[in-house]
């Protein structure tokens, strides 16, 4: 698959350290995704939100606001810093993207339901091809709903109209 590019997204020291969904395996999934993309000579995106209200665990230069350390990032990787759930939203990342011909992303990280889907239906709405690899996307148990439960209403209903949800075997088929 040519002209692709990984999007890893909000993995940060302070989500991480409040154990999201299969964290373990998150982690483990997305240094398995950053390896096989730098073999295949895909672009490797770290995104990074940053929130200024006092107190919040991602303010600017903390120690929550960088990206988990046990992550597979290189000195060469390209680093998106956002304000807003969507990676793309008041960002370089388009012109970025562009600059590059990337034409697919492959989408991973922090939080399903927040910064995830409103990427992907931004990228999507702006011509990308999307592929959201199973068991690479999180997120918490909120109040109502098992964070499980969250992740595979995403996966099973409600991104099929914006991205290939696939297994990371069959993406593995596709270069």
């Amino acid at each position: 698959m040519k002209n692709t590019a990984l999007l890893v997204v909000d993995m940060q020291k302070a989500l991480i350290d409040e154990q999201p969904i299969n964290r373990n395996e998150l982690i483990q999934n997305i240094n398995e995704m950053i390896d096989f993309c730098r073999l295949k000579n895909v672009d490797v995106i770290f995104v990074r939100h940053q929130d200024n209200q006092e107190g919040s665990p991602l303010v600017k230069d903390t120690s929550g606001w960088q990206i988990y350390k046990e992550l597979h990032l290189n000195t060469h990787d390209k680093i998106i810093d956002k304000k807003y759930n969507s990676a793309f939203y008041q960002t370089d990342l388009k012109d970025y993207l562009i600059s590059k011909s990337i034409e697919n992303i492959i989408l991973v990280g922090m939080q399903t339901e927040y910064c995830i889907d409103a990427t992907c239906k931004s990228a999507f709405d702006l011509g990308y091809h999307v592929y959201l690899p199973k068991g690479f996307n999180s997120t918490f148990n909120s109040t109502y709903v098992k964070g499980e439960d969250i992740i595979n209403m995403y996966n099973e209903e409600i991104w099929h109209g914006f991205a290939d949800v696939i297994e990371f075997s069959d993406l593995k088929d596709r270069f």
